[in-house]
């Protein structure tokens, strides 16, 4: 687990080394490091003005509007960062401001993230941060990241620093990595060192693990190597996979789906070729995302051509719930296409949310024409409890004209129980006589209340 923690941390540094197009030669350079951009030395610090956006008062990144963000200025840029709940624009502001702070500054910036409670900022930025001096000074990087007190602080740390070192100056980190005392540390060491050389040259990591001991350490270093090739020339990694020993499931998952975006007949074809077994299933089972992604004509067809049985089933319920998701008629359309049985009603059930929230009313209408039993029920209850979440009277008012039974009994709970903090006091008790046993038909009482 360890490992591939480590594996996931230099997949991860190394995707964000080049999307900042950075390169530097040497381990300890002399001068400003190619991170930085063109710095105006006389920038002083940038107001923080406020704007409207949808009427709502925010505030103006100083990242926004400098090249250079000062010391003072990092604490209202984070501020300003962790406003709103959208994950990726938060980690956008993020990087912006690990890039806009200066080389020198970053000791003290450090020092300053410390002090933060927030683990997005305490973790996240600290380690892009950290990433960043490492990439232009490793040994002053690596000193600091071993002085921290906090021992998982300061592992994380020092894989952070390894992990960038080893993106602009393999050789180096790869030599003072193997010095390293044997244990844990130097194996997640080693995991980032195998991510850089796989980034540059899949084969030439390949070959390199080789010559490691073997144990479940050089297992798990297959992963990153794997995933690097299989974008590089999935053919040779499928090649090299089948003579592994002992062969690894996910490793041929991980090609598959890869192989699958780039050319989806192509890794279908491979896929289909392996020997029977779960290494098979695991690798259909791995591609279904990407083929829909890549081409959803193609992804459909493979679905139904698999047997018949859970995978199959598995497969047309993902593909379906990945075409609702940018053509929700489309889905529905297929769907009702598909012959009745487990297959129809497991991708009826991936669809339900998407089609809850889009038209509720159409969703509920296919729903009450399905035959009475358990997949009638399951999408009743999703249906109520989606609809529930934007129009609770509307919900409420489709429940109590349903017929008696558990499907009515499961969309009554959903509405009433479904709306979390706003929930009356009168929902809460039929909360609790629903969850104790008791039917939520017409007639009955809950609270002292009948249900209408």
């Amino acid at each position: 687990m360890f490992l591939l923690v480590g594996l996931a941390l230099g997949l991860l540094i190394g995707s964000q080394f080049l999307r900042s197009g950075v390169g530097v030669n040497s381990s300890e350079p002399s001068s400003t490091p190619a991170v930085a951009d063109t710095v105006d030395t006389n920038n002083g610090p940038v107001p923080v003005k406020p704007v409207k956006i949808a009427n709502k008062p925010r505030l103006v990144s100083p990242v926004v509007e400098s090249k250079r963000l000062m010391l003072a200025q990092v604490d209202p840029a984070i501020r300003i960062a962790l406003d709103g709940s959208n994950y990726l624009r938060q980690e956008d502001e993020f990087f912006k401001i690990a890039n806009t702070i200066d080389i020198s500054d970053i000791p003290k910036a450090l020092v300053m993230l410390q002090k933060r409670t927030e683990s997005q900022v305490r973790y996240g930025l600290f380690n892009r941060l950290l990433s960043r001096w490492a990439e232009a000074s490793p040994s002053r990087a690596l000193s600091y990241a071993m002085s921290l007190p906090s021992s998982s602080m300061r592992n994380q740390a020092v894989q952070t620093v390894i992990s960038a070192w080893a993106h602009v100056d393999l050789a180096s980190a790869e030599e003072w990595v193997k010095n390293m005392p044997l244990g844990q540390q130097r194996n997640q060491a080693m995991s980032s060192i195998v991510s850089a050389m796989a980034l540059a040259d899949p084969q030439k990591a390949f070959s390199f693990v080789d010559t490691l001991p073997s144990g479940q350490g050089r297992q798990d270093y297959y992963y990153s190597i794997f995933q690097q090739w299989a974008l590089k020339d999935p053919a040779a990694a499928a090649a090299a996979a089948v003579k592994l020993s002992p062969k690894r499931d996910y490793i041929f998952a991980s090609i598959a789906s890869q192989w699958a975006s780039k050319d989806p007949e192509s890794a279908i074809a491979w896929v289909k070729s392996l020997p029977e077994g779960s290494r098979k299933k695991e690798a259909m089972r791995s591609m279904i995302y990407s083929l829909t992604e890549a081409d959803s004509r193609i992804a459909r067809e493979f679905a139904l051509s698999l047997p018949p049985g859970e995978l199959r089933n598995q497969a047309l319920a993902n593909v379906a719930s990945q075409l609702a998701n940018s053509d929700l008629p489309a889905a529905v359309a297929w769907i009702q296409q598909l012959p009745d049985g487990h297959s129809r009603q497991d991708a009826l059930q991936s669809i339900s949310y998407q089609w809850a929230q889009t038209d509720p009313k159409a969703a509920a209408a296919y729903a009450l024409s399905l035959s009475p039993g358990h997949a009638q029920n399951n999408m009743i209850s999703t249906i109520a409890g989606q609809w529930a979440a934007t129009d609770s009277d509307a919900a409420l008012a489709w429940a109590n004209q349903l017929a008696p039974g558990q499907g009515r009994n499961q969309a009554m709970q959903k509405c009433h129980c479904g709306v979390g903090e706003y929930r009356s006091e009168s929902s809460i008790c039929l909360c609790a006589d629903i969850a104790s046993g008791t039917n939520a038909e017409p007639g009955n009482q809950f609270c002292g209340q009948p249900v209408e």
